[in-house]
């Protein structure tokens, strides 16, 4: 039997989006009006949304060419495609959480004005969260030439990172993903 995941994924997704956009509204509409106070962390939410929905429309996409149903039930063709999209989704991704916590140390430094030392080591966090979402999609992107070999095995003349060297790079981003959670998860208590 198919186990058709890509529909409860759909409906999860849908109801998180459900929720998050229009408190999102709400909090852009609170910052809009009746004056503009739209600062740096505003900016980066903003950011956050946009890539976000992007990555999901290109996740909404690959379900659509049969992502979560078992591969024998997806055609060689719906397979490539499914491929291609998750590919692309994966750096939107990367940065709709980059620029979320971006976001958050933002609103950090805008409520905590008086500890300098606080401040640096906000805006430290701030670089090293760019610095690893950009690294992170430098290794995607570079992972194999020519580059349509990175969702398509069947390219001719491909070459692939080896199998251990992608595993590390997974595990460092993940590493990192995790450490700057954590980090960015107390910092606020700190305060």
């Amino acid at each position: 039997p198919d186990p058709a995941f890509g529909s409860a994924m759909v409906v999860a997704t849908a109801i998180m989006r459900a929720v998050s956009l229009p408190l999102f509204a709400c909090r852009l509409y609170s910052r809009l009006l009746p004056r503009w106070r739209l600062s740096w962390d505003s900016y980066f939410l903003v950011a956050a949304v946009i890539f976000d929905l992007v990555q999901w429309v290109l996740i909404l996409l690959s379900i659509h060419y049969g992502y979560g149903h078992s591969y024998q039930y997806v055609s060689p063709e719906n397979m490539l495609s499914t491929a291609q999209f998750l590919f692309f989704a994966q750096p939107f991704s990367v940065w709709a959480l980059s620029c979320a916590k971006i976001s958050v140390a933002f609103c950090l430094l805008r409520i905590q004005r008086r500890v300098p030392t606080w401040r640096m080591f906000l805006r430290c966090l701030i670089v090293l969260q760019v610095a690893i979402s950009a690294i992170i999609n430098y290794f995607q992107f570079t992972m194999c030439k020519p580059f349509r070999a990175n969702w398509d095995g069947r390219t001719p003349n491909s070459q692939c990172v080896d199998k251990q060297t992608a595993q590390i790079s997974i595990f460092v981003s993940l590493a990192m993903t995790i450490f700057t959670d954590l980090t960015f998860s107390l910092v606020p208590l700190s305060l």
